[in-house]
């Protein structure tokens, strides 16, 4: 790949995919520290172990690091909500798609910026994490600060496309599973006049992973068999 959003870790692996409040928590001590992220957890998360994920965030053996577009959206929504917990994987990026939609009203995008870490282009959530919270604090309603999130999401991968001007645009993956998301980037990439293509036959998400790599599979045993074939009589 030549790029991704900036890395988090997700406190207890697998496990923090039904429990997104964790995953609130690292993306809170990333931006802002350990002493804020328990601060503001405990204010949100009340009942939650907040100081326990606090202790693993930094272990890697307990919390894997991820660059899911998906866990990011588990976090957000989890801050947003003030909920826990998830009763499948999924749940928490349509609540927030859900509360975007309810938003009546034009709303200034949060900031993500763009950097370059070992010659691959980074998209940073940091500044767009400490600007929910100050939202939080101030009352801001959940729909705004979702529709916010999303249209700096927008923001952000337009910029990273910004660095392959040359090149046609994909959008594909489960998050562009997000109508929201998905027509919001192609509408401003138009915009940028890029060439923007979206699957259509084939599904967005991990299912359409299985289709590309039965192409590659088949084009390399098309290669072997017009290889093996060559001076056959």
């Amino acid at each position: 790949g030549v790029g991704n959003i900036a890395t988090f870790s997700l406190p207890g692996g697998t496990a923090a995919i039904l429990s997104p409040w964790r995953i609130a928590i690292s993306l809170l001590e990333s931006a802002m520290g350990a002493e804020a992220a328990s601060e503001i957890g405990h204010q949100i998360f009340s009942d939650a172990c907040v100081e326990n994920i606090l202790q693993i965030t930094g272990r890697q053996h307990l919390s894997p690091l991820t660059s899911s577009m998906g866990r990011l959206f588990d976090g957000i929504t989890a801050l947003i909500t003030r909920r826990t917990e998830s009763s499948y994987e999924g749940q928490f990026p349509m609540i927030l798609e859900a509360l975007a939609q309810i938003c009546d009203s034009v709303q200034t995008p949060y900031r993500f910026e763009v950097s370059t870490v070992d010659h691959r282009i980074q998209l940073e959530w940091k500044i767009a994490i400490r600007q929910i919270v100050h939202d939080l604090n101030a009352g801001t309603a959940p729909a705004v600060i979702a529709c916010r999130f999303h249209r700096g999401l927008v923001q952000g991968i337009r910029k990273m496309c910004r660095y392959f001007p040359d090149y046609p645009i994909v959008l594909s993956g489960g998050c562009f599973q997000n109508r929201i998301l998905l027509e919001t980037l192609r509408r401003e990439l138009e915009q940028d006049h890029r060439n923007v293509f979206c699957p259509v036959s084939i599904p967005l998400n991990d299912a359409g992973l299985a289709a590309g790599q039965l192409a590659i599979a088949v084009a390399r045993l098309t290669r072997n068999v017009e290889h093996n074939s060559v001076g056959v009589v």
